[in-house]
């Protein structure tokens, strides 16, 4: 069928045809979701237990053991993880990708019910979670006014977090920086030894009471009516007058014997935001919610909120990822018009003609909108990723209409009218650009092969490029030869119709341009004339380049700038709140005076503080996030007795545990922490490795309460008793829900503050025995000082210590390569084994996938190329313009200071799609030529000739439509920026040597497979006489049949004038 005839007499069908594209394509546009990223899901499953009271050793040993144990065994599991820490146990199961996690979060239940009979019945409250990289909080708000702290958050929780809460794609608000009202019961044991009661008699009583419970039915007439058990308290005095039995017979009122009040809960952080104190909402979306969409309701609300609320109540958005998502996406959809824009530009001035930049200027939106609505039902969103390859898309999406025009306006200038022109100039390349667009394509196929979290970023970016380019395809032999027929004219001068303005311009640039091409046959003829020559330098040039390949570097992705950045506070473990406290507001002060800082929240918990600061614009600073976080590293080592680092908040980040991780398996502590000291120090003698942690040091001070069996036995008391005291002493514990008033609040029993201010304190405690009375607990058991770990992890069922740092300054993969040398030569214990983490590993596995992915794609080019041509020698030819294209990557590369990653590699596969396509068109109108007649010389010159404006315009209009991609200095653009710089330099560089370098090789080889048939059959008359007619042909090429007759004739004639 002829598409392009087809087209051409049907304008209305094909007019139609694009208004419901252009149609479904807005409507899909307008619909789709805007995020930074594709859609992310991690395989991996969180199980979490309580064991309160418990260390880090403990949990271990009765919880954290016999969970792994449970889930050793699960189908599709790749490895298991874990955490125990002071009373809590963390496992991660990570299941291989693609697994289906329904089923998997089945199987874990059913190990679960088998692992609850060997956990303690402390630990039975067993929950699993689905890990969710949407899961972190998308806005934080900070609310601060001119009343009490205790005030404003009551606002908070009454208010602004229920409205928040109501909207639409909203999880969860959480929140932080005040305190809570509850209900604080306060016993003092003295009195109730008394009575003879224990605070595990009172608790009980409290939950037995306070209680609301169904009763069933009662059947009256013909209904049946509910009964309802009512007993909790609706006020206090309600609950004071709670009856406790005594065992002598008797009770007590609850309120003669301990003290009952609402009270505030005790301050467990402190939020500031640039130094005053706020109350701090964490707001979380839903697993599918839409950042952007959900960021515009929160302001909305927040604007409503405002002049609903008291004047003197103030609300900051200290942060919100859906500002990196708009400032990121907005520069590229800036990019994207730019590259349209320019691709227009390059065709008018090349072609001449401004009609002919109509046509292209509708054939690019036309195809940029049609990939639209296929993304839309592919169910992807508006990303960087997805963005940014429609905006690379663009200079390959014009190049099929530019082609197929090209020809068209070729033909126009030989004399046909538009019809014929129309007609014949697209049968003339379609199969070219079919077979150019397929092995662009074709390149992507490979990643059905990869997975993990590699296959969630490429996938979304190779669908986008292989819709954009079958939508140009479509575009190209349709709507360009429909529009050509109708627009396409020429204009002619003379003397009396001289051309002005952009006329006058076109001309001469035709003129200059005609000067360029003369230029260009004189050089691919003397290419032609010292082939070694040439050939000799290429292969030299491609040689020194790879030289430069260590001085390139390698790493995951691009460092991002967020404009964030991170600084943590870790004081010793013994150390108070206030102290805390003070020390993070001396980091603040230090901080504040940064001149790039814009913003700074300050959250101080316990013995550690987290400080998220907010930097200017990228536009109003001269330093990156980078830069600035380790400035302030270098003045923040300076605060004694305070572990502190500064680092840069990444946009993305496939790792974990830094930049670099070491991790040391084994079951022998102190093998861990002597491999991991010398590990240690092996990372700090490296140049670009900072922060560094080691996980052995994160320790905490403990007291041991050691228990005498012996004297327990005696005063009849049990390890349960001198556990249930000690934590109800320190700790406090919630016991019921209150629900008299307004809100719900916690039923809280604790001992009095004074009783428990010291050491001594502890000592003297009174622990209730099972006999009655109580003894100090100093006469049962002993206090020991001692250190421990804060957390202890496990890889895999076996101990795990983990040294980790970031990189600055440097690539990660040759401060990597410098510390593992080093770690090479250190002595492993025996039972102990050193893996790599981190980012490090994450970039190992993407390499390897995409390495496997452009070996496979080199493939499947070569297959499309050679079903095109019908020929398995032609393809090799046309495929020598891939290495050459080497030569461009690494020189452009190093010289805009760009690294071997991720999206360069991706740049790479582009390119073995790309680069084929120029050699594509010259082979194939080569072998047009040739069959018309011409000698091999003349149909390599004349092609070469021909080629040259429409080779120069789709590679120019590649090229120049990524410019504003590597030049961009807005938000985000560091990601793109090398794959940039490889499409760019690559092409350009593959293009000017492969003009000759094809030529060469044509003209060489083109005849070597017969040549070699000629050897292998030379006592084959047959062949011998082919041989013989190539030879007198002199390179010039005809149907074999054609070259028979020749030579049948040629004897005849021979035959005869012997026989005269």
């Amino acid at each position: 069928m002829n598409i392009g005839k087809f087209s051409v007499k049907r304008p209305v069908t094909i007019a139609m045809a694009s208004l419901v594209l252009i149609l479904f394509g807005v409507v899909s546009f307008t619909r789709m979701a805007i995020d930074l990223m594709p859609k992310m899901d991690l395989p991996i499953m969180a199980v979490m237990a309580n064991y309160d009271g418990a260390g880090p050793e403990e949990v271990e040993e009765r919880v954290t053991k016999p969970l792994e144990a449970s889930m050793a065994g699960i189908s599709g599991m790749n490895s298991i993880t874990s955490m125990s820490s002071a009373g809590s146990s963390v496992v991660m199961v990570m299941f291989e990708y693609g697994t289906n996690l329904d089923t998997a979060t089945n199987d874990i239940r059913d190990a679960l019910e088998f692992a609850k009979m060997m956990l303690p019945e402390e630990a039975q409250d067993v929950s699993i979670l689905k890990l969710d990289i949407n899961s972190l909080p998308i806005i934080t708000i900070g609310v601060s006014g001119e009343r009490s702290l205790e005030d404003i958050n009551k606002i908070v929780e009454d208010t602004i977090a229920p409205r928040l809460e109501r909207i639409d794609g909203v999880a969860s608000v959480n929140v932080s920086g005040g305190q809570e009202q509850q209900v604080q019961i306060t016993v003092d044991p003295h009195k109730l030894n008394v009575y003879g009661l224990t605070t595990n008699t009172i608790s009980q009583m409290i939950m037995a009471e306070n209680l609301n419970s169904p009763g069933g039915y009662i059947t009256q007439g013909s209904q049946e009516i509910l009964v309802r058990t009512l007993g909790q308290y609706e006020s206090i005095e309600a609950l004071a007058d709670t009856k406790i039995p005594l065992q002598t017979g008797g009770n007590v009122r609850l309120g003669d014997i301990v003290d009952i009040r609402i009270g505030l809960s005790d301050i467990e952080s402190i939020v500031t935001l640039n130094g005053e104190k706020v109350i701090s909402l964490e707001i979380q979306k839903e697993s599918d919610g839409n950042t952007v969409n959900v960021d515009r309701d929160v302001r909305k609300a927040l604007a409503q909120l405002d002049e609903e609320l008291y004047d003197d109540i103030h609300m900051t958005i200290a942060y919100s990822s859906a500002d990196m998502i708009n400032y990121s996406v907005n520069n590229v959809i800036t990019n994207l018009w730019q590259a349209v824009v320019i691709a227009m530009l390059v065709v008018f001035i090349f072609l001449g003609n401004f009609r002919s930049t109509v046509i292209i200027g509708v054939s690019i939106p036309l195809s940029i909108i049609s990939t639209f609505v296929l993304l839309y039902f592919g169910n992807y969103t508006l990303n960087l990723v997805t963005l940014a390859a429609l905006a690379l898309s663009v200079g390959m999406v014009v190049d099929n209409s530019t082609v197929v025009l090209e020809n068209i306006y070729r033909h126009r200038t030989m004399g046909k009218s538009k019809y014929q022109a129309a007609v014949e100039g697209t049968q003339e390349v379609v199969s070219a650009v079919i077979a150019s667009t397929l092995t662009t394509v074709a390149v992507y196929l490979p990643f059905v092969f990869v997975g993990g979290m590699t296959e969630q970023i490429v996938v979304p970016f190779a669908l986008t490029i292989c819709f954009a380019l079958i939508a140009s395809l479509v575009v190209s032999i349709t709507v360009v030869p429909m529009m050509s027929s109708k627009l396409l004219v020429l204009y002619e001068y003379s003397e009396e119709h001289k051309p002005k303005g952009v006329a006058k311009f076109q001309v001469w640039f035709d003129n200059k341009f005609n000067q360029f091409i003369e230029w260009d046959q004189g050089v691919l003829v003397a290419s032609l004339n010292h082939k070694k020559s040439t050939m000799t330098i290429v292969i030299a040039v491609l040689i020194a380049s790879c030289c430069l390949i260590p001085f390139i570097g390698a790493e995951l992705f691009p460092s991002q700038d967020a404009g964030q950045i991170s600084v943590s506070v870790n004081m010793p473990s013994n150390t108070v709140l206030s102290e805390t406290k003070q020390v993070a507001d001396y980091v603040e002060d230090i901080i504040s005076r940064t001149p790039e800082v814009d913003l700074i929240m300050n959250s101080v918990s316990g013995n550690s503080a987290s400080i998220t600061v907010v930097l200017v614009p990228l536009d109003q600073r001269d330093r990156s996030s980078a830069d600035v976080a380790h400035a302030l590293q270098n003045q923040l080592d300076n605060i004694p007795g305070a572990d502190i680092t500064a680092s840069a908040m990444d946009m993305i980040s496939m790792g974990s545990g830094g930049s670099i991780s070491i991790q040391i398996q084994g079951n022998n502590p102190d093998d861990l922490e002597q491999l991991a000291g010398s590990i240690e120090a092996a990372m700090r003698s490296v140049d670009g490795a900072v922060n560094i942690d080691n996980s052995v040091k994160d320790t905490d001070e403990e007291l041991n309460i050691i228990i005498d069996r012996d004297k327990a036995a005696y005063y009849n008391i049990s390890a349960n008793n001198v556990y249930q005291t000690v934590s109800l002493a320190l700790n406090s514990s919630t016991i019921s829900k209150y629900r008299g008033g307004e809100e719900e609040l916690d039923i809280v029993m604790k001992y009095p503050d004074e009783m428990t201010t010291s050491l001594d304190d502890l000592r003297n405690l009174m622990i209730p025995s099972n006999s009655g009375g109580q003894v100090p607990l100093s006469e049962v058991a002993s206090i020991d000082h001692g250190f421990g770990q804060k957390t202890i992890n496990r890889q895999n069922q076996s101990r795990v210590e983990t040294v980790s740092c970031d990189v600055y300054g440097r690539d990660l993969n040759s401060v990597n390569a410098e510390i593992m040398a080093l770690v090479d030569q250190l002595p492993i214990p025996a039972g102990c084994e050193i893996n790599s983490g981190g980012d490090i590993e994450s970039m190992m596995e993407v390499f390897n996938d995409l390495f496997l992915a452009i070996g496979m794609a080199l493939l499947l080019v070569y297959m499309v190329m050679a079903c095109q041509f019908e020929s398995l020698w032609n393809p090799l030819l046309i495929m020598a313009s891939v290495p050459v294209m080497f030569i461009g990557v690494f020189v452009g590369l190093f010289l805009t200071g760009q690294r071997i990653s991720m999206m360069s590699l991706l740049g790479i596969l582009m390119l073995e799609g790309i680069v084929v396509n120029n050699a594509i068109v010259l082979i194939d109108y080569i072998h047009q030529l040739r069959e018309k007649g011409l000698c091999k010389r003349e149909a390599v010159i004349e092609a070469g000739k021909t080629r040259m404006r429409p080779i120069l315009v789709t590679t120019l209009t590649t090229v120049l439509a990524m410019i504003p991609m590597l030049i961009s200095q807005a938000e985000g653009a560091e990601m793109f920026r090398p794959m940039a710089a490889t499409v760019i330099f690559g092409l350009t560089c593959s293009t000017i040597i492969s003009l000759l370098v094809i030529p060469i090789l044509y003209e060489k080889f083109e005849n070597l497979p017969r040549k070699i048939r000629r050897v292998i059959m030379k006592n084959n008359p047959e062949e011998e006489h082919k041989a013989a007619m190539l030879a007198l042909e002199e390179g010039c090429w005809h149907d074999w049949e054609e070259l028979q007759a020749q030579f049948e004739a040629q004897k005849q004639l021979e035959e005869e004038h012997m026989k005269v």
